[in-house]
């Protein structure tokens, strides 16, 4: 099984002062553009850098934006599009029951795809966190998926060569939100049948929906609709967006192995959240962090035909006796 060169890119939510319910304001200032982008450059194996729109760095001119990366050496990576962060999304975003909160995140995003299109090979990514509920009898479910489905028709309609990413996640800020899971998302993929919409897999959010990493890949594998993998870790029961590998070995380790098999190609985003330890030390620890494991699942790729083979004949303590004398 071949090895591939891991494509990491972060963004500037790596250097924000983290706020949380208890210190709204977070302990740190936040940390000027050219500093950011300084400290990106100087780490190695890290070749890209994504922007949030519309409130990020220069997305209001894409060349510009180019420019300043180029300058460091880095690459545009995929665009976040900010349709959650924002108290007139609290009813949800694409799902809202109400038209001009609809129609207006709708423009949102094809305003990204327009940004996007200026950018060669870039993939706008939406996240809708606000589309869910947190009550019985609080929400329309029929009204809601019909025009989460007819949103993302439109959005995707808009330019078919612009590539629009969606990410699921069980909860917060909603207590259950509508792409919960990797099933559902591919349901609205197939409910909404347009080739340029893609999905994300964020390994906390599958961890906190009790999902296997390497089965989601796998699942998303099969339809063509993996395109970025946000890699960070928790102890199953929360988002915090610990640093990668630093939680969960196996089935972390299983997930790079399964990269590799099913000859994935597209973008890691490195994604934490250091609200009290130092941002720059985290930022290395988390691609140093990235890259060992990257190094044993090379070792065991190795060895992919044997591990294969015992796959299909459910032979797990060959596989685990071969792995464990490989690793440790």
């Amino acid at each position: 099984m071949a090895s591939k060169k891991l494509k990491l890119y972060t963004g500037e939510w790596s250097f924000y002062h983290f706020g949380e319910r208890f210190v709204p304001h977070g302990y740190f200032n936040n940390i000027p553009i050219d500093e950011q982008l300084a400290v990106l450059s100087k780490i190695e194996g890290l070749e890209g850098f994504g922007p949030i729109f519309p409130t990020g760095t220069h997305t209001n001119d894409p060349h510009n934006f180019i420019k300043l990366l180029n300058n460091y050496n880095l690459k545009v990576g995929p665009i976040l599009v900010d349709h959650y962060g924002d108290k007139k999304w609290r009813n949800g975003s694409l799902s809202s029951c109400d038209e001009k909160v609809r129609r207006e995140c709708i423009k949102l995003i094809k305003d990204a795809m327009d940004y996007a299109a200026e950018i060669p090979g870039s993939i706008v990514e939406t996240w809708p966190g606000q589309d869910g509920y947190d009550y019985a009898f609080q929400t329309d479910y029929i009204s809601s998926w019909k025009y989460l489905v007819e949103s993302y028709q439109e959005i995707c309609e808009h330019n078919p060569k612009v590539k629009v990413a969606v990410e699921f996640k069980r909860k917060e800020p909603r207590q259950k939100i509508f792409i919960c899971d990797v099933g559902t998302m591919i349901m609205l993929f197939q409910d909404v049948g347009m080739d340029n919409l893609t999905g994300i897999l964020d390994t906390g959010h599958a961890f906190m929906s009790h999902e296997s990493l390497a089965e989601d890949i796998a699942l998303l594998d099969q339809y063509n609709k993996l395109d970025i993998v946000h890699l960070n870790d928790n102890y199953r029961d929360a988002d915090p967006d610990l640093i990668f590998g630093t939680c969960i070995l196996w089935e972390n380790l299983e997930m790079l192995y399964y990269l590799d098999k099913v000859n994935f190609e597209g973008w890691h985003e490195i994604e934490f959240g250091a609200p009290k330890e130092d941002r720059i030390k985290s930022l290395r620890l988390a691609v140093n962090m990235i890259l060992k494991y990257k190094e044993l699942a090379d070792r065991i790729a190795e060895h992919s035909h044997e591990i294969d083979n015992n796959l299909k004949r459910y032979h797990y303590a060959d596989n685990m006796n071969l792995i464990s004398d490989l690793i440790f």
